[in-house]
């Protein structure tokens, strides 16, 4: 009976330390404002359509990042940098084609791929479309707590792979051909 108690109250103290999961936050995906310089018909002319691949937090399951909290930071992202503008020329489709996260340890890494798709609104036509992966690891010395480390990981992955976004599109030219 007192081992079953040992066993309880461990428990019980390992949960109350570490905390349920908690989905990434927006305000930590979102890209530092950069120095970087874009064509001008791509200022103030992108807005950010479908973003999918994400997936919703199970408190009691493993941080994630939502579609809806990192779509709102590709869009603040796009902003901050003077390009974002809502019903623009161009629509930025978004999907996280996968996310790589550890189960356990001490510096957690997440890695993330997504798909940028930049799609002429006015002609349906896929204009530019790139691939980014970006990894961000937490350490011990950012979160004692695995489960915050894990958050911090995938808020730190989110945030590499928007800031490679914007260096993508500071590199792309606007040609009047279509990829599709």
């Amino acid at each position: 009976m007192k081992n079953i108690f040992k066993v309880i109250s461990l428990l019980v103290i390992v949960i109350i330390y570490t905390g349920c999961a908690q989905k990434a936050e927006t305000g930590k995906m979102i890209a530092q404002k950069t120095d970087f310089t874009y064509e001008e018909n791509l200022k103030n002319n992108i807005d950010v359509g479908i973003v999918s691949g994400g997936r919703d937090t199970n408190p009691m399951g493993a941080s994630q990042i939502d579609n809806y909290s990192f779509k709102e930071a590709i869009l603040i992202s796009l902003k901050n940098e003077g390009l974002y503008q809502e019903n623009s020329q161009y629509r930025l489709e978004v999907t996280i084609v996968n996310f790589n996260q550890p189960l356990f340890g001490l510096d957690m890494t997440v890695g993330m791929n997504v798909q940028y798709t930049l799609i002429d609104d006015k002609t349906g036509k896929i204009i530019w479309r790139e691939f980014i992966a970006e990894s961000f690891t937490a350490k011990v010395s950012d979160a004692l707590a695995g489960i915050e480390r894990l958050k911090l990981a995938n808020e730190g992955a989110a945030r590499k792979n928007i800031q490679g976004l914007l260096k993508k599109l500071s590199k792309y030219k606007v040609k009047n051909i279509a990829i599709n």
